[in-house]
């Protein structure tokens, strides 16, 4: 394993309310801080309620699917990337780095059970899957 060079650092995974509240990529892209506290809520809301459905009674995978989602968005931007496909994405690695791995075409099904017309449009138009 190489080390890393003198330009090259490692991501801080810890940050304090400051950060949070100015310096996501989100605030960045001119989204009100209250609304990305909110989506935030919300995604960590649906991985549970996602994984729930499915029966993932691990704690430990919905709880790495929520800091995957949380960490995500320190690098990523809530504009350009649809917060609910996130969390899909996130509880879909979770169950693979933590031994309860679910196929993503039922991760999808179950997000489609939770979610509106409107919020599962963000999934694409795809009719294969569900």
């Amino acid at each position: 394993m190489r080390s890393l060079g003198p330009e090259e650092v490692m991501p801080c995974w810890y940050y304090d309310r400051k950060d949070l509240r100015l310096l996501t990529p989100s605030v960045k892209d001119g989204i009100d801080p209250e609304v990305e506290s909110r989506y935030r809520k919300e995604g960590a809301r649906f991985i549970m309620k996602t994984g729930t459905t499915m029966g993932l009674r691990h704690c430990e995978t919905l709880a790495t699917g929520i800091v995957y989602f949380h960490r995500f968005y320190m690098f990523h931007s809530f504009k350009h990337f649809p917060r609910y496909v996130t969390a899909c994405c996130c509880l879909f690695l979770a169950g693979k780095v933590e031994e309860t791995p679910k196929k993503c075409k039922d991760i999808i099904k179950a997000a489609r059970s939770l979610l509106s017309d409107h919020q599962f449009a963000q999934f694409g138009d795809r009719k294969s899957v569900v």
